[in-house]
């Protein structure tokens, strides 16, 4: 049986800044619509999205790395407290490899 509504712990992260409470009571919504697509298609948009931004030129293709690395940004801050300090150290490699590209594709 599920603990009452008033029991049961925040979607929140305890303790975190109001800044963090807001992006995550913001980024619920949008959470919950990527939920309820079918399992296949944000991968597909974002694979969609790196062929176009390795095909293209230019400022098409920075776009294109540019809206993968907003994406993989947003979803390494809501992770970022559950995360180890390895897997953080990854994620903001990762990162910065893509924002790389970002200007390498908009330079050629």
């Amino acid at each position: 049986m599920p603990a009452p509504p008033a029991s049961r712990p925040p979607f929140l992260t305890p303790g975190a800044s109001a800044f963090r409470h807001s992006v995550e009571r913001r980024s619920a919504t949008a959470l919950l619509f990527l939920r309820s697509m079918p399992k296949a298609l944000p991968p597909l948009v974002v694979v969609g999205l790196l062929a176009g931004g390795v095909l293209l030129l230019g400022l098409a293709a920075a776009l294109c790395f540019g809206a993968v690395a907003a994406l993989f940004g947003w979803l390494l801050f809501l992770s970022w407290p559950a995360l180890a300090p390895q897997a953080r150290l990854v994620r903001l490699a990762v990162l910065a490899m893509m924002v790389a590209g970002i200007v390498l594709s908009a330079t050629r």
